[in-house]
């Protein structure tokens, strides 16, 4: 027997930075789209089971209009193919108390299994029964409640925590059914994973499971979240990455969800879908005369063709920032307002921020501080030259000179 799983995580409903559209954050829409993307390509991909695997919420206190939005979403398959949804640690509030998930969960949307503590399910699909276990985030604060682990430090308490997280799955191993495909979703780092940002998980800054005795324990597929970079770890661990970008950190990233074909005691078949997700566009340039500036300008409304003066990245539709290098001199020309009206124009959804690096000119100090000065006189000058108060300076180093002179 054979199914079909969709895997998906990191959703991370919430505002970010950018622009208001009739009334609403434009990024939270943008969200919004993906979640109803992959809510559609569950139905019309033919899918038996949908796998959400934590942090439907950018905050652990989302607003009632971000919980309506996810439920919604999610109401909009689960009737026809099942999910399976965990909290992840952007879900889970730190004093243990009810969060989002819970709430959803009381709405009793048909064909949605909301866990927020570690569960075994059998989730009865159109192809055949399927076991799914389930690892939701925890935090440290039910441990720090515990007299004996108070005086433990941030990395112990990480490797007690991981320690007691593999106790768990190795537990669930015990109860699966090799006549039925297996699940194991979780929602945590796993070692080997790399971040968005090309560093590998920190050990001891939270708890790290292992890959190797995860792909050894014998479930069909190891569905995670957390990380927000699609990767296959082994044959059968996998992060499926966020369906849509977050941040600049996460631009050059393909974004989705996985398909995966699960056979009990085979190995699963992966493929990485892509979903439409909004650009993220750093623009960067050298303006070291006016002239650059100006041409600059030019190229920000330009249609950006190979005779485009320096060749900028398409900004249509994206969120966009600017990072531009110049001597001081250019740089007190540059207009920000004017650089964030051309990219609008040219058809950038928003402009996040521009940073400036300017390379301060000497030349006007070595105009007036010359060989020919003494070094007394040179500091004089420079301290003046820069409205610094003497303040005994020049007679201290008047007092250094003569002892390295003796």
């Amino acid at each position: 027997m054979s199914i079909r799983v969709l895997h998906f995580a990191d959703l991370h409903m919430g505002e970010y930075p950018g622009p208001t559209v009739a009334g609403e954050n434009s990024r939270l829409k943008d969200i919004e789209k993906m979640l109803y993307h992959i809510a559609n390509e569950a139905q019309v991909g033919m899918y038996d089971l949908v796998v959400f695997a934590g942090d439907a919420f950018k905050t652990r206190r989302p607003s009632y209009r971000e919980i309506l939005t996810v439920a919604n979403g999610l109401a909009h398959v689960a009737p026809r193919v099942p999910v399976v949804a965990i909290s992840g640690n952007h879900d889970t509030p730190n004093d243990g108390s009810e969060g989002a998930w819970d709430v959803i969960a009381a709405m009793n949307i048909p064909g949605l299994t909301v866990r927020t503590r570690p569960a075994a399910d059998v989730i009865h699909t159109k192809s055949g029964p399927v076991q799914v276990f389930s690892l939701p985030y925890f935090t440290k604060s039910t441990l720090l409640q515990k007299e004996e682990y108070r005086d433990l430090t941030l990395e112990q308490i990480n490797k007690l925590l991981g320690e007691k997280a593999m106790d768990i799955v190795r537990h669930f191993a015990g109860q699966r059914d090799p006549r039925m495909p297996s699940i194991l979703m979780a929602h945590l780092s796993v070692t080997g994973a790399e971040l968005s940002n090309g560093q590998n998980i920190f050990m001891g800054a939270e708890p790290v499971l292992s890959a190797v005795e995860l792909e050894a324990l014998g479930f069909d597929y190891v569905a995670l979240g957390h990380i927000h970079k699609f990767q296959q770890l082994s044959p059968r661990v996998a992060y499926s990455g966020n369906p849509e970008r977050i941040d600049f950190g996460e631009a050059d990233e393909d974004k989705g969800y996985l398909s995966v074909e699960l056979e009990p005691g085979q190995v699963p078949v992966l493929e990485f879908h892509k979903t439409p997700a909004r650009k993220f566009v750093t623009v960067e340039v050298d303006l070291e005369t006016p002239e650059d500036l100006e041409r600059f300008y030019d190229d920000l409304s330009a249609t950006y063709s190979d005779g485009s003066f320096l060749l900028l990245p398409d900004t249509t539709g994206a969120m966009v920032r600017v990072k531009y290098r110049a001597p001081d001199d250019v740089a007190k020309m540059v207009n920000h307002q004017e650089i964030i009206r051309r990219l609008h124009t040219a058809g950038a959804h928003y402009v996040a921020g521009i940073q400036a690096e300017v390379e301060r000119s000497n030349r006007a100090r070595d105009e007036e501080v010359t060989e020919a000065m003494s070094v007394r006189d040179a500091l004089l000058k420079y301290l003046d030259k820069n409205n610094i108060p003497d303040d005994g300076l020049s007679s201290l180093a008047q007092e250094l000179l003569q002892e390295v002179a003796m």
